[in-house]
């Protein structure tokens, strides 16, 4: 296999570049900027003085593996924050299913993930090598599914990498077992990881 590398960086979070103060009337579209980002990151929105829990915001977008795709997350508390679990390309529209109490913003994290690396399950033995090599100061993983990533009727479950998680330096590590697809994710932090990644017995 040609070594793949997938390197992460992200700008300061802002909790209002795509939508800024406004508090819906009721169900339908929040006022936003279209956004495309360089890196798969996490969408959040942001609550004001009062609670927005029991409402719920749809992100709609192009996800990590460039498929069309969106994610429903629960409305924040008091003067809080929630974030989606999933990594967005693009955001082209964001809706609630009630009016707000007070009101919200919405914005990105300074955190993602990087597309889905797919791995060939068929080699006999499965083989894989990584490493992680980062500037700055970032907090990264490692994460493997057994799900298919290109299957947009999937739920992809993701698993931490017993070494290569919640780590701040360089570091290498590996695979003896079969995963459908590797991906880095950055926790926190600004700077640059770069996951390269190594199989065995592949020539492409």
């Amino acid at each position: 296999m040609i070594p793949t590398s997938l390197s992460l960086t992200y700008p300061s979070a802002s909790a209002n570049g795509i939508a800024t103060t406004q508090t819906p009337g009721g169900a339908g579209a929040l006022t936003i900027t279209a956004k495309t980002f360089t890196n798969p990151t996490y969408v959040t929105v942001t609550s004001g003085g009062s609670s927005e829990a029991g409402k719920n915001f749809t992100i709609t977008g192009t996800m990590a593996n460039g498929q069309a795709g969106s994610e429903t997350i629960a409305g924040p508390g008091v003067s809080a924050t929630v974030t989606t679990t999933r990594a967005f390309l693009t955001v082209t529209a964001i809706t609630i299913d009630a009016a707000t109490t007070g009101a919200v913003t919405a914005g990105w994290a300074q955190s993602g993930n990087s597309k889905p690396c797919p791995m060939d399950q068929y080699q006999s033995p499965f083989n894989v090598g990584m490493g992680v090599v980062v500037s700055g100061t970032i907090n990264y993983t490692v994460q493997h599914t057994f799900d298919n990533v290109f299957d947009s009727t999937v739920t992809v479950t993701w698993f931490s990498h017993p070494v290569l998680a919640a780590l701040t330096a360089n570091q290498d590590g590996n695979y003896a077992f079969p995963v459908k697809a590797i991906r880095l994710k950055i926790n926190s932090g600004s700077g640059v990881a770069a996951l390269t990644i190594l199989q065995a017995g592949t020539t492409g």
